[in-house]
């Protein structure tokens, strides 16, 4: 991870626990500048608003392994395939199951909430887009809507799963876990 994604998790985490704390509308950008222990211009170097800041970097796929899933790979099965992408994808991010338990806490806000739910339209609608270059004239939009549900059930299964427990396994082992249970009920 680079510099500047530590540098953007630390302000996001920290926006996090505030609005955790005080709510959303309890605290100031200053107030996150001194909690992230950088310059108001420096936070808004990493984040627009307070809003961006609670939900962090926007998510970004790892540019090889979506080439990989356009030109057909890594399996040839569309939803193995997928489901490969969102365990990478998972891997990549922070495992730590407080602040996957704090930033659930901070959805339930409706502002934050409904702007979750813009990312995750705008993350389904990428997947839409990737699927059709995939597939080309075989493109079928429901069955790939279809399929990026499916992962989108998983990731909540997975984040239910990894909040209730307290053992060692990671939020990728639980999304595994989730995936597997999947590929048995559709065999």
């Amino acid at each position: 991870m680079s510099r500047r994604e530590q540098s953007a998790r630390k302000i996001s985490t920290c926006a996090q626990a505030l609005t955790a704390s005080k709510g959303f509308e309890g605290f100031t950008m200053e107030d996150l500048a001194g909690a992230a222990g950088v310059s108001r211009r420096t936070l808004f170097n990493y984040f627009d608003s307070k809003l961006e800041a609670v939900l962090g970097p926007e998510p970004e796929l790892d540019t090889e392994m979506t080439a990989e899933f356009r030109a057909g790979g890594p399996t040839g099965h569309l939803f193995e395939d997928l489901g490969h992408v969102a365990h990478t994808h998972f891997a990549r991010m922070p495992q730590n199951r407080e602040l996957i338990t704090t930033m659930r806490q901070v959805i339930r806000n409706p502002r934050i909430m409904a702007a979750c739910h813009d990312r995750f339209e705008k993350l389904a609608e990428d997947g839409l887009a990737m699927i059709k270059e995939r597939e080309g004239s075989h493109y079928d939009e429901r069955q790939a809507r279809v399929a990026i549900s499916m992962l989108l059930v998983l990731c909540q299964l997975a984040l239910d799963g990894f909040v209730a427990t307290t053992d060692d396994r990671t939020f990728t082992d639980h999304y595994d876990e989730c995936l597997s249970a999947a590929r048995a009920v559709l065999a």
